[in-house]
């Protein structure tokens, strides 16, 4: 059965990860995702042990993003500079002792254009490559390569099987899927779509709601997921697959979260068959 976790923020004053992980132990978490502000970079030894004292180990990251990191680039000089991006989050991965990196497949798209066929086909034969380069990387490392689908104001990546099939032609076991509920809900009619045929490459599922027209990262149950049917693949995943939920409230706003009864509500939503067996 899969792990119920969170990410927790390192770096963000909003966020003080001190007041949020017992929040979110109480919320009936287990592990964490490693999510830092890179312009304000917490001490990492630091975080490690905050995380494991508050029962809350990492035992994943998120990998950094943005404007320049884009392994789906056409132009080779772009798409080679964003893989090595990662050779160093090699080495904060195992500063917090995170087993998997979250990677995004492709940057924004600044104009919000759609793509011609032969630009998609372009990035899907850039990615390809990337995805061999960011695994020869890995290799070795004991560090896991997760690839997540984005929204559609992304460049690529948005169709989460077209990125399972992709991860299956690589076939490189350093490779797996970072599946993400909002952004699936925002790409595809239904979250849920399609997940049955790609939870065998799912190592990690990002855990968020919204009404399917903004990443808007509201708490399950808040926006318009049909949540039975997502809950049910979830939590049809086995162990060691986190299901970590991605929500950014204050410590306010999820201690009012917890005495509104929202651990119950939530382990019926997002993990029924858990609930069950307790």
């Amino acid at each position: 059965m899969a792990t119920l976790g969170c990410v927790i923020s390192f770096g963000f004053e909003s966020m003080p990860p001190d007041r949020l992980l017992p929040l979110w132990a109480e919320l009936g978490c287990t592990t964490s995702q490693f999510y830092r502000n890179t312009d304000q970079p917490p001490d990492l030894a630091e975080a490690r042990r905050m995380a494991a004292d508050a029962g809350l180990p990492i035992r994943s990251m998120h990998g950094v993003f943005g404007p320049r990191i884009d392994p789906s680039s056409p132009r080779n000089a772009l798409r080679r500079a964003s893989v090595d991006a990662y050779r160093p989050e090699l080495d904060v991965a195992h500063a917090v002792g995170a087993v998997g990196i979250v990677v995004h497949p492709a940057a924004r798209n600044p104009g919000d254009d759609a793509l011609a066929a032969d630009d998609r086909a372009a990035r899907r034969d850039a990615l390809l490559t990337s995805l061999d380069e960011l695994a020869d990387l890995a290799q070795g490392s004991g560090v896991h390569i997760w690839i997540e689908n984005l929204p559609l104001d992304h460049l690529f990546g948005t169709d989460p099987a077209q990125l399972a099939e992709l991860v299956a032609i690589a076939q490189r076991p350093e490779l797996a899927l970072c599946f993400d509920t909002g952004h699936a809900h925002i790409s595809l009619d239904e979250a849920s779509d399609g997940f049955a045929d790609l939870a065998p490459q799912v190592a990690c599922v990002h855990v968020s709601d919204n009404d399917g027209d903004r990443d808007a990262h509201q708490f399950p149950s808040d926006g318009s997921i049909h949540w039975p049917t997502m809950g049910e693949h979830l939590a049809a995943l086995p162990d060691p697959v986190d299901v970590c939920l991605e929500l950014f409230p204050s410590p306010d706003q999820l201690r009012a979260r917890l005495d509104a009864g929202y651990a119950d509500t939530l382990r019926q939503l997002v993990m029924p068959a858990a609930t069950a067996d307790r």
